[in-house]
């Protein structure tokens, strides 16, 4: 789930309040997870909450004074609590839009480091060398056909992956694996650059002798990752 979406459906509220859908509320839980942002805006709330109803039950019990004779006292308590919860209200969202701002802030600092580290990535790839990838189907690397001679100084590369075999999504995710499965590099929301390829910019510093493998997920429209391929190649250092 996409935090703008989430956001402008003011979904934190209605998470803390019991106002999601079960289709609303798995793919939003995944989400906040991993968002400071919705994170603060659910404790926030789920405060809010627990102001209003402590103020409400004092004000039950209040109401079940048995004695006609106290009810100017408790009249006056009833509406200090009253006084006290707008005065709890608005400090709270006080401090709610506190922290949205400073979230704003971040993430539009974020955004800004996006946009330029996608900048950077992009602008090498016209004098870049390309390699055409297909799909592999066996584990073992040896027997792969996709080759790659490393340059005796780093380098941009375009890794073109042949989509003859990868099901269509609207975006997909990329991750690099080193012969140990480890995550050297992930690129995430990429699109086809056309129906029959998907270009990959890479920095020949990620890479070095022996065996790799680009994992490809699949994107849904509503954020799920989904396998869609593999491309294993073997690096070798160029003559």
């Amino acid at each position: 789930m996409e935090h703008q979406y989430a956001e402008e459906n003011n979904f934190a509220a209605r998470y803390v309040i019991g106002r999601l859908s079960p289709e609303e509320s798995v793919p939003f839980e995944e989400h906040f997870v991993d968002c400071p942002q919705c994170l603060a805006d659910i404790e926030t709330e789920r405060e809010v909450v627990a102001g209003l109803k402590t103020v409400a039950a004092r004000n039950a019990v209040a109401e079940r004074v048995p004695s006609p004779m106290r009810w100017r006292p408790h009249l006056a308590w009833a509406a200090g609590l009253v006084i006290l919860a707008s005065i709890t209200w608005w400090g709270l969202r006080q401090e709610a839009g506190k922290w949205a701002a400073l979230y704003g802030q971040e993430k539009d600092a974020r955004q800004a480091l996006e946009r330029r580290l996608a900048q950077s990535e992009a602008q090498p790839a016209a004098a870049a060398p390309i390699f055409a990838l297909v799909t592999t189907r066996s584990a073992d690397t040896t027997d792969s056909p996709n080759r790659i001679p490393l340059p005796t100084s780093p380098q941009w590369m375009v890794l073109a992956l042949d989509r003859g075999g990868l099901p269509a999504f609207p975006a997909y995710r990329v991750r690099l694996l080193d012969s140990a499965g480890q995550v050297v590099w992930t690129g995430d929301r990429l699109r086809s650059v056309s129906p029959e390829t998907l270009g990959i910019g890479l920095n020949s510093r990620l890479l070095r002798e022996g065996a790799f493998v680009l994992a490809i997920d699949g994107l849904t429209p509503d954020g799920r990752a989904v396998p869609a391929g593999r491309y294993r190649f073997l690096c070798s250092q160029g003559r």
